[in-house]
């Protein structure tokens, strides 16, 4: 159904839209709508995994609460980066500055 697709088209776009806004207000340190734009974006991204890192969403979104010190949310999103994309090592480091700040990692 051609009226289904093109219905699905904009969700899609809305899931990196929503990331590349979400970018742009960590980059200025508006950390409260950065976070609103990646948790936006990881519920678009829902209907349109393959559109986006899903992976990438989730580790700003930890990197995001990690700087409004919300370290335990942000190792909670940290480890839903690990679980989406057990290869990639940027989610691993995101969950051990998380980790570290909770002074949860021994060495």
């Amino acid at each position: 159904d051609a009226a289904a697709g093109h219905a699905h088209a904009p969700r899609q776009e809305d899931a990196r839209e929503l990331k590349r806004l979400g970018e742009q207000h960590a980059e200025a340190g508006d950390w409260d709508l950065a976070y609103a734009a990646f948790q936006s974006a990881l519920r678009t991204a829902a209907d349109a995994p393959n559109v986006v890192d899903v992976a990438a969403l989730h580790e700003l979104k930890a990197q995001t609460l990690l700087a409004m010190g919300s370290d335990f949310e942000a190792a909670r999103a940290a480890e839903d980066a690990t679980r989406a994309d057990e290869l990639w090592p940027h989610g691993f480091h995101t969950l051990g500055r998380a980790q570290i700040n909770m002074g949860e990692l021994c060495m």
